[in-house]
C-alpha cells in the first residue's frame, strides 16, 4: 500500500503530469452454481484481481487539448486484494496548500 507521497516520490512511482485513477475493480460469478430460484446477483463477488487504482502518463499527449482520447499507458496498477476498494485519492500540487 501506499503510505506517503514523499515515499512514493522517492520510489520514483508518480511523476509530474501523471494521473491516479481510481474506481470499482468490478465483480465476477463464483464459482458455486446457481440453484433455479436464486437471484443471478446473489452469486456475484467483488473481482479481486481487479484494479482499484492505476497511475497512468497523461502529461505528454502528443498533441494540443481538442477533446480527443489520448493513449494514456499505465505504469502502475494496484489491485482490490492489496488496497480494497478505493474511490477516491488526492494528491495536491503544493503539499503546504489547504485544499477540501
Amino acid at each position: 500500500m501506499l503510505q506517503s507521497t514523499a515515499l512514493v516520490r522517492a520510489q520514483g512511482v508518480l511523476a509530474p503530469g501523471d494521473a491516479v485513477i481510481t474506481g470499482f475493480s468490478g465483480s465476477k460469478a463464483t464459482a458455486a452454481p446457481a440453484t433455479p430460484n436464486t437471484d443471478p446477483l446473489d452469486t456475484l463477488t467483488i473481482d479481486l484481481e481487479g484494479p482499484s487504482a492505476k497511475i497512468v502518463r497523461i502529461g505528454v499527449p502528443g498533441a494540443p487539448p481538442q477533446g480527443q482520447l489520448i493513449a494514456a499507458p499505465s505504469t502502475l496498477k494496484v489491485l482490490a486484494k492489496e488496497v480494497g476498494q478505493v474511490f477516491r485519492s488526492r494528491h495536491p500540487v503544493d503539499p503546504g496548500a489547504s485544499r477540501a
